[in-house]
């Protein structure tokens, strides 16, 4: 009788996580995004931005809040929501074009500026990279679509012509280094 039971809940478990699964539509993403733009990467990143299909939220790290203090353990700090809005975003059709990414996007004659770190799991498949004073077209339409959603003070800023104008800057240097 108990192992009937046991079996019983073991078969409703597995229906109910087969059942959820299938709901699971193919357009379902979810990026995150870690801003260290404003912070050392000693720090940490200053904000976390996480979209989903229908939402986006942007976190506080929680290790900056308390910077300065003692902690005696960070295995229970939790990132601090300081934004969280329902929005039905264009992404997934972007996301579906990126087939992959170089780990690295970076203006290397630069120290500082716009950096963050990008992953996102779309479909099965997972995409990373890091993003410092650089330039990536596909990244760049989804932060084109987030920006205008979030508060001001959060959005992640860039000026095309500035970075493509650096980058030359910085490979007309090595040139010269290199002759």
């Amino acid at each position: 009788m108990v192992i009937h039971k046991i079996v019983s809940l073991v078969t409703l478990f597995l229906l109910i996580e087969i059942s959820s699964f299938s709901q699971k539509k193919s357009d379902d993403f979810e990026i995150n995004i870690r801003d260290f733009t404003t912070t050392s990467s000693i720090l940490g990143p200053k904000d976390i931005i996480r979209l989903t299909k229908d939402s986006v939220f942007i976190y506080l790290d929680k290790r900056l809040s308390g910077f300065g203090k003692e902690k005696s353990s960070t295995s229970n700090l939790a990132d601090i929501l300081v934004f969280s809005s329902a929005h039905s975003l264009d992404i997934f059709t972007c996301l579906n074009k990126i087939d992959s990414l170089k780990p690295i996007y970076s203006n290397h004659c630069l120290i500082g500026g716009m950096m963050f770190y990008f992953h996102a799991t779309c479909n099965g498949k997972e995409l990373s990279t890091w993003i410092s004073n650089a330039y990536q077209k596909d990244i760049f339409l989804i932060l084109d679509i987030l920006n205008p959603i979030i508060p001001d003070r959060y959005r992640i800023r860039y000026d095309l012509q500035d970075i493509q104008r650096k980058i030359d800057e910085c490979e007309t240097l090595l040139t010269k280094e290199s002759e």
